[in-house]
């Protein structure tokens, strides 16, 4: 595989339930998976279907609307439009535009509480609060760019 993992190290499941009994975990974390699931739908049912009564879930993942790619190493792209998008991919990332279009799926902070309140009784962000301490100025790099995203982080919000 282009990134350089195999089998040995990730399982790949689809369509398919996760191999533990109902209501198995106290706690579930997902950290940095759910931007590359596909059936968001059958992610949050099955991480519910094998939370206890009363378990916690944390997911942390990139969304669509994210300042700085960690995926590209490039600030802005995940507003462009998708061709564009790629043709920088192309660019500015090893594995290309196509590979990444098609391994991505960032959707909305909104789109996510969305879909987890079908499986959730409750689902909040907690990741406003830590962009929003977040300080761009004291990273190297274009300082315009930065003082950009410092800006855009400030902006009230609904």
């Amino acid at each position: 595989n282009k990134l350089g993992y195999g089998s040995e190290v990730f399982s790949l499941l689809k369509n398919q339930r996760l191999p533990y009994p109902d209501g198995y975990f106290d706690v579930i974390t997902s950290n940095l998976v759910l931007e590359h699931v596909h059936d968001l739908d059958s992610y949050y049912s099955e991480a519910s279907r094998v939370l206890k009564d009363g378990g916690v879930c944390f997911f942390q993942f990139p969304h669509r609307f994210q300042i700085w790619d960690s995926h590209s190493r490039t600030f802005l792209i995940h507003y462009l439009p998708k061709a564009l998008r790629k043709r920088l991919y192309d660019i500015f990332s090893r594995q290309g535009g196509e590979y990444i279009e098609g391994y991505l799926n960032l959707q909305t902070i909104r789109y996510h509480k969305m879909v987890a309140r079908k499986y959730f009784k409750y689902a909040e962000s907690r990741g406003i609060h830590r962009i929003q301490n977040m300080n761009f100025l004291k990273y190297k790099g274009n300082l315009t760019i930065r003082k950009l995203a410092n800006y855009l982080i400030n902006l009230k919000h609904q």
